[in-house]
């Protein structure tokens, strides 16, 4: 799952991601994004196959409406993808 807070908010906004992700051994790379038409921000990890939550803290995100992406990479090169949307206002 991909949880973002907040969804609504007013800009600059920090946003707080968080993943949750069954342990896996097959699981290799967790990439997450947020973008909007005029921003931009990634991360990539290592992923841990004992744990399952991960966490990313972004801070003064610019006004817009955002799609933020979780992509988890396993060992074949599989990828596993959710979205969700937010909305940053004036």
């Amino acid at each position: 799952s991909l949880e973002v807070t907040p969804h609504v908010a007013r800009a600059p906004v920090n946003v707080r991601l968080v993943v949750k992700i069954a342990p896996d051994h097959a699981h290799r790379t967790l990439h997450v994004m947020g973008e909007s038409l005029n921003y931009y921000r990634e991360s990539d990890i290592e992923l841990n196959p004992h744990q399952r939550t991960y966490t990313f803290s972004w801070r003064d995100l610019p006004l817009g409406e955002y799609v933020f992406t979780a992509i988890v990479v396993d060992a074949d090169g599989k990828q596993h993808r959710i979205q969700t949307s937010a909305e940053y206002v004036e």
